[in-house]
Protein backbone atom coordinates (compact mmCIF):
# COMPACT_ATOMS: atom_id res chain seq x y z
CA UNK A 1 0.00 0.00 0.00
CA UNK A 2 1.34 3.42 -0.97
CA UNK A 3 1.82 5.81 1.93
CA UNK A 4 2.71 8.74 -0.33
CA UNK A 5 1.85 9.01 -4.01
CA UNK A 6 2.75 11.76 -6.47
CA UNK A 7 0.74 11.97 -9.69
CA UNK A 8 1.82 14.04 -12.72
CA UNK A 9 3.82 16.49 -10.59
CA UNK A 10 5.11 19.53 -12.45
CA UNK A 11 7.38 22.17 -10.93
CA UNK A 12 8.51 25.20 -12.90
CA UNK A 13 10.57 28.23 -11.94
CA UNK A 14 10.67 31.60 -13.73
CA UNK A 15 13.80 32.40 -15.71
CA UNK A 16 13.42 35.88 -17.10
CA UNK A 17 10.53 35.79 -19.54
CA UNK A 18 10.63 32.01 -19.74
CA UNK A 19 10.15 29.13 -17.32
CA UNK A 20 12.42 26.26 -16.39
CA UNK A 21 10.74 22.90 -15.86
CA UNK A 22 12.48 21.04 -13.05
CA UNK A 23 9.90 18.27 -12.51
CA UNK A 24 7.99 17.15 -15.59
CA UNK A 25 4.78 15.13 -15.01
CA UNK A 26 6.59 13.05 -12.41
CA UNK A 27 4.91 9.95 -10.95
CA UNK A 28 6.27 8.34 -7.81
CA UNK A 29 5.07 6.42 -4.78
CA UNK A 30 6.49 5.36 -1.43
CA UNK A 31 5.25 2.22 0.32
CA UNK A 32 4.61 2.36 4.04
CA UNK A 33 7.63 1.18 6.04
CA UNK A 34 10.22 1.23 3.26
CA UNK A 35 13.43 3.22 2.98
CA UNK A 36 14.10 4.99 -0.31
CA UNK A 37 17.07 6.85 -1.74
CA UNK A 38 16.76 9.39 -4.54
CA UNK A 39 19.92 10.07 -6.51
CA UNK A 40 20.69 12.22 -9.54
CA UNK A 41 23.14 14.70 -10.92
CA UNK A 42 23.66 18.10 -9.33
CA UNK A 43 20.81 20.43 -10.30
CA UNK A 44 18.51 17.56 -11.26
CA UNK A 45 15.85 18.77 -8.83
CA UNK A 46 16.31 16.27 -6.00
CA UNK A 47 15.88 18.87 -3.25
CA UNK A 48 12.93 20.40 -5.10
CA UNK A 49 11.24 17.00 -5.18
CA UNK A 50 11.92 16.44 -1.47
CA UNK A 51 10.50 19.88 -0.62
CA UNK A 52 7.31 19.09 -2.55
CA UNK A 53 6.91 15.64 -0.96
CA UNK A 54 7.42 17.09 2.53
CA UNK A 55 5.09 20.05 2.02
CA UNK A 56 7.73 22.78 2.20
CA UNK A 57 7.09 23.73 -1.42
CA UNK A 58 4.02 23.46 -3.62
CA UNK A 59 3.97 21.89 -7.07
CA UNK A 60 3.01 23.96 -10.08
CA UNK A 61 0.64 21.20 -11.12
CA UNK A 62 -0.23 17.63 -10.20
CA UNK A 63 -1.66 15.78 -7.21
CA UNK A 64 -0.24 14.45 -3.95
CA UNK A 65 -1.94 11.66 -1.98
CA UNK A 66 -1.12 10.62 1.57
CA UNK A 67 -2.77 7.43 2.82
CA UNK A 68 -4.94 7.61 -0.31
CA UNK A 69 -6.22 11.07 0.67
CA UNK A 70 -5.69 13.95 -1.73
CA UNK A 71 -3.70 16.78 -0.15
CA UNK A 72 -4.88 20.19 -1.31
CA UNK A 73 -1.58 22.00 -1.74
CA UNK A 74 -3.44 25.29 -2.21
CA UNK A 75 -4.88 25.07 1.33
CA UNK A 76 -2.16 26.38 3.66
CA UNK A 77 -3.90 25.10 6.80
CA UNK A 78 -4.05 21.59 5.35
CA UNK A 79 -0.41 21.76 4.27
CA UNK A 80 0.67 22.98 7.73
CA UNK A 81 -1.19 20.10 9.37
CA UNK A 82 0.48 17.66 6.96
CA UNK A 83 3.95 19.07 7.72
CA UNK A 84 3.40 19.10 11.48
CA UNK A 85 1.79 15.72 11.98
CA UNK A 86 2.67 13.36 9.12
CA UNK A 87 6.24 14.14 8.08
CA UNK A 88 9.62 15.00 9.53
CA UNK A 89 12.27 16.92 7.62
CA UNK A 90 16.07 16.93 8.01
CA UNK A 91 17.49 19.86 6.06
CA UNK A 92 20.85 19.92 4.33
CA UNK A 93 22.26 22.72 6.51
CA UNK A 94 20.80 21.39 9.81
CA UNK A 95 18.51 24.46 10.13
CA UNK A 96 19.24 24.86 13.86
CA UNK A 97 19.09 28.00 15.99
CA UNK A 98 22.75 28.17 17.02
CA UNK A 99 22.51 30.13 20.28
CA UNK A 100 19.54 28.24 21.70
CA UNK A 101 19.72 24.99 23.61
CA UNK A 102 19.31 21.52 22.18
CA UNK A 103 15.96 21.31 23.99
CA UNK A 104 14.77 24.58 22.44
CA UNK A 105 15.68 23.36 18.95
CA UNK A 106 14.09 19.92 19.27
CA UNK A 107 10.91 21.37 20.81
CA UNK A 108 10.15 23.73 17.90
CA UNK A 109 7.54 21.44 16.25
CA UNK A 110 5.73 21.11 19.61
CA UNK A 111 5.64 24.63 21.03
CA UNK A 112 2.40 25.66 19.32
CA UNK A 113 0.52 22.59 20.51
CA UNK A 114 -1.69 23.76 23.42
CA UNK A 115 -2.27 20.16 24.52
CA UNK A 116 1.38 19.64 25.50
CA UNK A 117 2.54 20.96 28.89
CA UNK A 118 6.12 22.08 29.56
CA UNK A 119 6.75 18.90 31.52
CA UNK A 120 5.43 16.75 28.70
CA UNK A 121 7.41 18.75 26.14
CA UNK A 122 10.68 18.09 27.94
CA UNK A 123 9.88 14.37 28.23
CA UNK A 124 8.94 14.06 24.55
CA UNK A 125 12.11 15.88 23.47
CA UNK A 126 14.27 13.69 25.72
CA UNK A 127 12.72 10.59 24.17
CA UNK A 128 13.56 11.87 20.66
CA UNK A 129 17.12 12.67 21.74
CA UNK A 130 17.49 9.21 23.28
CA UNK A 131 16.67 7.72 19.87
CA UNK A 132 19.61 9.58 18.31
CA UNK A 133 21.98 8.99 21.22
CA UNK A 134 22.31 12.52 22.59
CA UNK A 135 22.11 12.85 26.41
CA UNK A 136 22.22 16.62 26.79
CA UNK A 137 19.23 18.95 26.68
CA UNK A 138 20.58 22.28 27.86
CA UNK A 139 23.81 22.63 25.89
CA UNK A 140 23.80 25.45 23.34
CA UNK A 141 23.76 24.15 19.80
CA UNK A 142 26.78 26.16 18.60
CA UNK A 143 28.97 24.17 20.98
CA UNK A 144 28.18 20.87 19.23
CA UNK A 145 30.16 19.05 16.56
CA UNK A 146 28.76 18.65 13.05
CA UNK A 147 27.71 15.09 13.75
CA UNK A 148 25.97 16.11 16.97
CA UNK A 149 24.15 18.95 15.18
CA UNK A 150 22.88 16.50 12.58
CA UNK A 151 21.56 14.23 15.31
CA UNK A 152 19.78 17.20 16.92
CA UNK A 153 18.22 17.94 13.53
CA UNK A 154 17.04 14.32 13.27
CA UNK A 155 15.63 14.44 16.82
CA UNK A 156 13.68 17.59 15.92
CA UNK A 157 12.37 15.90 12.76
CA UNK A 158 11.07 12.85 14.65
CA UNK A 159 9.80 14.57 17.83
CA UNK A 160 6.24 14.50 16.44
CA UNK A 161 6.58 10.78 15.66
CA UNK A 162 5.98 11.27 11.91
CA UNK A 163 5.00 8.46 9.56
CA UNK A 164 7.64 9.44 7.02
CA UNK A 165 11.05 11.10 7.44
CA UNK A 166 12.67 13.10 4.63
CA UNK A 167 16.40 13.84 4.69
CA UNK A 168 18.28 16.09 2.26
CA UNK A 169 21.96 15.03 1.92
CA UNK A 170 22.04 14.11 5.63
CA UNK A 171 25.66 12.88 5.57
CA UNK A 172 27.13 15.36 3.09
CA UNK A 173 29.19 17.29 5.65
CA UNK A 174 29.98 14.43 8.03
CA UNK A 175 33.15 12.38 8.54
CA UNK A 176 32.94 8.60 8.05
CA UNK A 177 32.39 7.85 11.74
CA UNK A 178 29.48 10.27 12.09
CA UNK A 179 28.06 9.20 8.73
CA UNK A 180 27.90 5.64 10.03
CA UNK A 181 26.12 6.82 13.19
CA UNK A 182 23.51 8.75 11.22
CA UNK A 183 22.85 5.84 8.85
CA UNK A 184 22.39 3.51 11.83
CA UNK A 185 19.85 5.96 13.32
CA UNK A 186 17.89 5.91 10.05
CA UNK A 187 17.99 2.11 10.00
CA UNK A 188 16.69 1.92 13.59
CA UNK A 189 13.86 4.34 12.81
CA UNK A 190 12.98 2.34 9.71
CA UNK A 191 13.03 -0.94 11.64
CA UNK A 192 10.58 0.68 14.07
CA UNK A 193 8.18 1.29 11.16
CA UNK A 194 9.00 4.82 9.98
CA UNK A 195 9.28 5.33 6.21
CA UNK A 196 12.55 7.02 5.22
CA UNK A 197 13.31 9.04 2.08
CA UNK A 198 16.90 10.23 1.58
CA UNK A 199 18.12 12.55 -1.16
CA UNK A 200 21.82 11.87 -1.65
CA UNK A 201 24.72 11.83 -4.09
CA UNK A 202 26.55 9.24 -1.94
CA UNK A 203 26.05 5.72 -3.29
CA UNK A 204 27.05 4.19 0.06
CA UNK A 205 24.12 6.04 1.63
CA UNK A 206 21.83 5.07 -1.26
CA UNK A 207 22.79 1.40 -1.00
CA UNK A 208 21.77 1.39 2.68
CA UNK A 209 18.12 1.88 1.58
CA UNK A 210 15.60 -0.70 0.37
CA UNK A 211 15.17 1.02 -3.00
CA UNK A 212 17.16 3.49 -5.08
CA UNK A 213 15.58 5.79 -7.67
CA UNK A 214 17.26 8.20 -10.07
CA UNK A 215 15.84 11.62 -10.91
CA UNK A 216 16.62 12.33 -14.55
CA UNK A 217 15.10 14.88 -16.95
CA UNK A 218 12.42 15.77 -14.43
CA UNK A 219 11.20 12.20 -13.97
CA UNK A 220 11.90 9.33 -11.57
CA UNK A 221 13.62 6.31 -13.07
CA UNK A 222 14.57 3.03 -11.38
Amino acid sequence: MSLLQLSNIVKTFPDGEEEITVLDKLNFSIVKGESVAIIGSSGAGKSTLLHIMSGISRPTDGEIFFDDKLIDHNDENEMAKYRNSKVGIVLQDFGLIEYRSVLDNVSIPLIFNPEISQKQLRSICKNALDKVGLPFLNRETWKLSGGEKQRVAIARAIVNNPEILFADEPTGSLDPRNKEKVLEIFKELNRAGMSIVIVTHDMEVADSCDKVYCLENGKIKC
